[in-house]
């Protein structure tokens, strides 16, 4: 059945087609400057009469619309710039130009100086999209990853980043979403240079064509395909001190012809990590009170191995195949160590060494296969293998006295299969319709060896579970200018399905259709002044581990505890956002999260342990507002500033025996600075801090968090080459939580592993080269 539909849907999706056309551009000069006021002309190729004529925007863009098939020429015109000319060819599909570059005129303009600052931010078809190259320009950044902090719209420090506005978001690669995790996304996108991001585009509420709900971040790269063979390549290399050193490597060459692109990167990293935290907590059981202290001390090493190889082919209809490979190999050994000492009434009671020892491996791969038509129809397949296995041996013992010991050994193996096709066409009076669906499966299996001495080869316990989910989404959507108004809605459907298998008990989670409505609204009064308004509905599936049922012991106080029972949650968001001068924006969010999940402790009633677990709360909400300020002073001083202020809800009445229901004000700043210190050396100095005033997680109270980070970078060589110096979280505050409610008593204080001392070297070669094109003789066309 489900072949069938694919089948069908593919058949009709070749069958529509709009019977007239748009042409679109955009011009940029020799600097990679938009050009604003370019005349575009448009000439019929048999007997030049002209068209249409229009002149670009302040971003340099162009766009020809209701254009019946034929021959045209364009001719671009600009005062400033010398002529160009090309001939294009309509042929039953819009069309969307590469830029044009336009050459200055060799002659100077006596006492003339022009003077633009490119936009950072624009709006278009709810999104608003950032000029990463613009955004970065002169800034500590070697990545794309990197490249995404300095996103005004997001904030958070480390790994750690937040979309200004949603408590959720997912990360996009050209407009596609992967089988990845967040987590792996983010370790790719760190191997990706950030020379090759061309757009970064925040939607609060994502069309249903890019096969995901809810808000989204989309990493656009740059379009490698040339107008003649170039091949060209950067490299990186990497050093960081903390409390102890690593490194990173990175190389990325790409390889472009007129039909052909193929872009390879490897990484390849070695770090020993370390991690301190101290926790106090007081334990009422069995008619006794318990002050328990712990010290807890982590040291790791790693390795790691990234690659990806990106293949395409463009024929000769502007079709487009690609191809693209993902890997990521990790081998870890860590060893953390707690000390707890216990107090029964103020008296000493026990004191215990908790020591344990994991190896272990991880493995991914990601292949993805998509198909571009030019008639706006997309399909494609994507799939990842995971795989983590790993030995842990754990060790209690009183003084010289073993308490507890034992092995476990782990595995989780996770085959996921994504398929999705879409179609758009332009109907009469230049609505759009997209219509399209997608399926996935998903099997887990989670492997629990037990073993009652960490010496032993032969299992005692085995507490094995499998899971398998099934998904399966259609949708339909209309999008239309009304003038100054643009409006896009979908409805979709979705079906989802999930069981699992624990030692041979089989059961279904989930088996649940559920319809969702998306919607975009954007009133442009000028460029200068942009409304934009979404709303959104999605659900939420827990992470796959979190549904077994294991137990895994974390030191003589703590354990964490898998949920079979947790249920799915639905989220529910609608955003505001008002932008001017192309640059601020000022905006206001609700966020409604009924059956919100996340893991919390519970100091147990029963016995002396403290236990984590996820679990469902009734409901969440945030809702706020933020301003995100850019400013700059001539060329010397480049920042932006961002201000959130929050209110935060949580409510869980079946929380064990302590419901509850909590609530906080907070805000959050953060400011990035750029420095122009020198330009002859070009010297930048780049320093950002990030403040947050307190959240709640469930129980939890997250105390004051705040972190000072400042760099130099260094451009010499034409350009070609990098040296960036930065300390990161100069300071920092670590992470500080309080527990203070019924009978539950816990404060934790988390370690920064901080300052970060980082040197990096970039080097980059191979340029592009433009293709050569024949002049036409144009001087009897024209008045």
């Amino acid at each position: 059945m489900k072949i069938s539909f694919f089948i069908l849907f593919l058949i009709i999706s070749t069958c529509f087609y709009a019977q007239s056309y748009s042409v679109k551009g955009i011009i940029t000069n020799e600097s990679n400057q938009q050009v604003e006021a370019v005349t575009c002309i448009l000439r019929n190729v048999e007997d030049s009469i002209p068209v249409k004529t229009i002149i670009t925007d302040k971003l340099g863009e162009f766009s020809f619309t209701n254009l019946p098939n034929g021959s045209y020429k364009l001719i671009l015109q600009h005062m400033a710039y010398e002529k160009l000319e090309q001939i294009i060819k309509v042929e039953n599909n819009d069309i969307e130009i590469p830029p044009f570059v336009l050459t200055s005129l060799s002659k100077e303009l006596n006492e003339v100086v022009v003077s633009a600052e490119r936009p950072v931010v624009k709006a278009e078809e709810g999104k608003l999209i950032y000029d990463v190259p613009m955004l970065i320009k002169n800034k500590v950044v070697s990545n794309a990853f990197e490249s995404l902090q300095n996103v005004p719209s997001v904030i958070g420090s480390g790994d750690d980043i937040q979309l200004i506005g949603s408590s959720g978001f997912t990360i996009l690669i050209n407009g596609q979403l992967t089988s990845m995790t967040k987590e792996q996304l983010i370790s790719f996108l760190k191997t990706i240079p950030a020379s090759r991001v061309a757009n970064i585009e925040i939607m609060y509420s994502a069309p249903p064509q890019y096969n995901i709900r809810g808000a989204a971040i989309n990493v656009v790269l740059k379009d490698q395909e040339a107008g003649a063979p170039t091949l060209m390549g950067e490299g990186n290399a990497e050093y960081n001190q903390a409390h102890y050193a690593s490194y990173k490597m990175r190389g990325n060459l790409i390889y472009t012809k007129p039909s052909f692109n193929a872009d390879l990167t490897i990484g390849i990293g070695e770090s020993k990590g370390w991690g301190e935290s101290h926790m106090y907590a007081k334990h009422h059981f069995d008619s006794h009170v318990y002050d328990i202290t712990q010290n807890n001390k982590s040291l790791s090493d790693s390795k790691d191995f990234n690659t990806r190889l990106g293949l395409g082919y463009t024929f000769k209809n502007k079709d487009k195949i690609t191809f693209s490979y993902t890997g990521n190999y990790e081998d870890i050994d860590s060893n953390p160590e707690s000390k707890t000492v216990f107090l029964q009434d103020q008296n000493p009671y026990t004191a215990i060494t908790s020591k344990s020892n994991k190896i272990g491996n991880r493995y991914l791969h990601n292949a993805k296969v998509e198909y571009n038509s030019h008639k706006e129809f997309k399909a494609g397949i994507d799939y990842t293998f995971f795989n983590d296995p790993a030995t842990e041996k754990y060790y209690d013992s009183n003084g010289s006295v073993a308490q507890t010991s034992f092995k476990t050994s782990t595995e989780q193996r996770i085959n996921s299969l994504k398929l999705f096709a879409n179609h758009a066409i332009t109907v009469s009076k230049e609505w759009k319709l997209s219509y399209g669906g997608n399926f996935s499966y998903s099997k887990n299996n989670n492997r629990y060896d037990y073993y009652k001495n960490p010496e032993n080869v032969i299992v005692d316990s085995i507490n094995n579970t499998k899971q398998k989910e099934q998904s399966a989404s259609i949708f339909a959507g209309l999008s239309k200018t009304f003038g100054k108004l643009s409006a896009q809605a979908s409805i979709s459907g979705n079906y989802f399905r999930a069981s699992i298998d624990i030692m041979g008990k089989e059961k279904t989670l989930w088996n649940d259709f559920q319809p969702f409505v998306n919607a975009n609204i954007t009133y442009m009064h000028n460029p200068k002044r942009i409304l934009q308004l979404s709303f959104s509905s999605d659900i939420n599936y827990p992470p796959y581990w979190a549904l077994s049922s294991d137990i895994f012991k974390i030191n003589a106080y703590s354990s964490a505890q898998g949920n079979p029972e947790l249920k799915f949650s639905r989220v529910y968001k609608t955003q505001l956002n008002f932008i001017m001068n192309q640059k601020y924006v000022l905006g206001g969010y609700y966020e409604y999260n009924p059956d919100h999940y996340i893991q919390l402790p519970y100091q147990s009633q029963d016995k002396l342990e403290n236990m984590f677990q996820m679990v469902n709360l009734d409901y969440s909400k945030q809702y706020g507002i933020f301003f995100v300020v850019p400013f700059k002073v001539k060329n010397i001083w480049d920042a932006s500033a961002n201000i959130v202020l929050i209110r935060q809800e949580q409510k869980d009445d079946n929380f064990y025996d302590v419901p509850y229901i909590k609530s906080i004000n907070s805000f959050v700043l953060q400011l990035r600075n750029t420095v122009n210190i020198s330009s002859k050396p070009n010297i930048k100095l780049d320093a950002s801090g990030f403040y947050m005033n307190g959240a709640i997680q469930g129980i939890y109270d997250i105390k004051k968090m705040w972190n000072v980070t400042g760099g130099l970078k260094w451009t010499f060589f034409d350009n070609k080459a990098e040296l960036m110096a930065q300390i990161q979280e100069i300071l920092r505050s670590g992470a500080r939580t309080k527990i203070d409610y019924m009978n539950q008593y816990n404060t934790m204080n988390i370690k920064a592993n901080s300052p970060v001392f980082r040197l990096s070297f970039t080097y980059r070669f191979g340029n592009y080269k433009k293709q050569k094109v024949d002049e036409i003789d144009t001087s009897r066309y024209g008045r």
